[in-house]
């Protein structure tokens, strides 16, 4: 079996709109039963500012006897994840993530910049079921910043102007999400 999807989503600041991107997926189930659930694919990314525009695919999820569940979905995120009472789940794991801002009149021109980093969130994740499809989140752990670079908004993240590389620090985010396609079953 064969899935395709697609997305598109549109940035910028409170000056503008800034950029337009767009994703790709093509994913093949080579397995799916009641306890394990298994993936690979290829993803293609539509943003001319990206270093490795397609990026091979590959998802895991195995339901233990002990109520574990190994949730890996390469390359954002590895979980190891345990429902708690009766509409919680705790998660051990690290995800990538990236975070991105818009800079402009940092120099004579009017030229705009990017300034985008490269993350990797290791720590602790609960989350609970509060009940018409609403989830509250609370994530907390290390942050560590792989990359964080400086480059003109019409060139790419490798033809950069600045580099930094912070050291790793603590971070902790709350957040509150709404699904109106969510089971309580499905935060199992």
């Amino acid at each position: 079996m064969m899935i395709y999807s697609a997305s598109a989503s549109v940035d910028g600041s409170e000056q503008h709109f800034e950029r337009l991107r767009g994703i790709a997926t093509a994913t093949m189930v080579l397995r799916a039963n009641a306890k394990t659930k298994m993936t690979v694919g290829l993803l293609v990314a539509i943003d001319p500012s990206v270093q490795i525009p397609v990026i091979p695919t590959f998802t895991y999820e195995h339901k233990f006897n002990n109520g574990l569940i190994a949730d890996i979905l390469l390359p954002k995120s590895v979980y190891l994840r345990k429902r708690i009472a009766e509409n919680g789940r705790i998660s051990i794991g690290s995800e990538l993530d990236g975070t991105s801002l818009y800079l402009y009149n940092i120099d004579s021109t009017d030229k705009k910049y990017e300034f985008r980093q490269i993350e990797i969130n290791s720590g602790l994740m609960y989350e609970h079921y509060l009940g018409n499809s609403f989830v509250a989140t609370l994530k907390g752990g290390a942050k560590n910043i792989v990359e964080g670079r400086l480059f003109e908004k019409s060139e790419s993240f490798s033809s950069y102007i600045f580099q930094a590389k912070p050291q790793t620090t603590f971070y902790v985010n709350v957040g509150l999400s709404f699904d109106p396609f969510i089971k309580k079953t499905a935060q199992q």
